[in-house]
């Protein structure tokens, strides 16, 4: 039996801490696809937020991955190959001991290098807030329990003192001529102007406007989202602002995963060939002129030929008399075997690319 959002596959032969993992995997995507409060959490201002992350022991007995695809969280029972980030732990002692330990606990266990990040560290930054999220009532009361526990030790040490104990130092058997040394290690006799170079570097940093480096992406792109074009003094757009996806070129692999609803061509204006273009179009408007006593005079098309200016691409201006090319969205159209000359082109449109003649019939 398959569910809407959780990729359901054999469990035979899997170990208690995989079947575990997997199972908190699941209930972790029926919350965020069943709940609206949670599954906001998954999208930011431009749109869904996509990734794919792994999980393995280092022998392989754990291997479960999670993805999040338009708003719509899915469970694998294997790591997914297009994951972003992938989290391999030492063994599956280490799997138990972050499944029970709130999330800050996750970077202590990289420090003590049993767990190994591969990947995008931001998706993992970003899997263990949504964890935090999900499990934020729990995760309170742990560190609460941790944190008492932490006070009751302090408690139990300080019983049967009589004060705060004098700081210890280490002493060498002998001291070096040339090297200096403080007394006191905690500075007491000492203030900021006894360091006139770090307070020239407080000065600096406290009292002068710093750029903010991650707020800078983030307000740009809010603006260009908001304002992707420029207008000039009447109204008129003359800037228009857009991404380059180079991967959605088509036949480019991957290019079939964006969702395109129109085409936008053009030139630049500012280094576009200025040339003139005939735009021939049929010379009868009726499809049969001059039936029964009709003036085939009056059947006439009056656009049957135009004249414009035209901006095309610069590349056009070695154009040879006779040559053929195709106008986007326009139609084909082949330069003028009189007219046109080197630098100064003039193309006849010989056939448009929608046939508009049938509805007229």
């Amino acid at each position: 039996m398959k569910s809407s959002f959780v990729e359901q596959e054999s469990s035979q032969g899997w170990g208690v801490t995989n079947l575990l993992a997997h199972s908190l995997l699941k209930l972790m995507a029926i919350s965020f696809n069943r709940r609206p409060a949670l599954k906001e959490y998954l999208r930011w201002d431009g749109g869904w937020i996509d990734m794919s992350i792994g999980m393995e022991t280092e022998s392989g007995s754990v291997r479960q991955g999670i993805s999040f695809r338009d708003g719509h969280a899915r469970v694998h029972s294997s790591v997914p190959d297009d994951a972003n980030a992938v989290l391999v732990f030492k063994d599956e002692a280490t799997v138990r001991e972050m499944i029970s330990s709130p999330p800050n606990e996750l970077f202590n266990l990289l420090m003590k290098n049993k767990i190994v990040p591969r990947g995008n560290l931001a998706y993992l930054q970003l899997f263990n807030f949504l964890i935090s999220v999900l499990m934020k009532n729990k995760h309170i009361k742990m560190l609460k329990k941790a944190s008492a526990k932490e006070q009751a030790g302090k408690n139990l040490k300080s019983n049967g003192s009589s004060g705060p104990r004098a700081p210890a130092y280490l002493r060498a058997k002998h001291r070096e001529k040339g090297v200096k040394y403080l007394e006191d290690a905690y500075l007491s006799d000492y203030g900021i102007e006894d360091f006139p170079r770090l307070k020239d570097f407080l000065d600096i940093h406290f009292t002068v406007r710093p750029a903010i480096c991650h707020e800078r992406p983030l307000l740009l792109t809010e603006f260009f989202m908001k304002h992707g074009f420029e207008k000039d003094a009447d109204g008129r757009v003359t800037e228009v602002r857009a991404q380059a996806l180079e991967d959605s070129k088509s036949g480019t692999p991957g290019s079939d995963a964006y969702k395109v609803k129109g085409n936008l061509h053009w030139v630049s204006a500012a280094h576009a060939l200025d040339a003139e273009v005939r735009l021939y179009d049929r010379l009868y408007a009726n499809p049969y002129p001059g039936a029964g006593d009709a003036d085939h005079l009056a059947s006439l098309n009056p656009d049957s030929k135009k004249v414009i200016r035209a901006k095309l691409e610069p590349t056009l201006a070695s154009a040879m008399a006779g040559d053929l090319h195709q106008f986007e969205r326009h139609g084909y159209f082949v330069a003028d075997r009189v007219d046109s000359k080197p630098g100064a082109p003039v193309f006849n449109r010989a056939v448009t690319l929608k046939d508009s003649w049938g509805g007229r019939r």
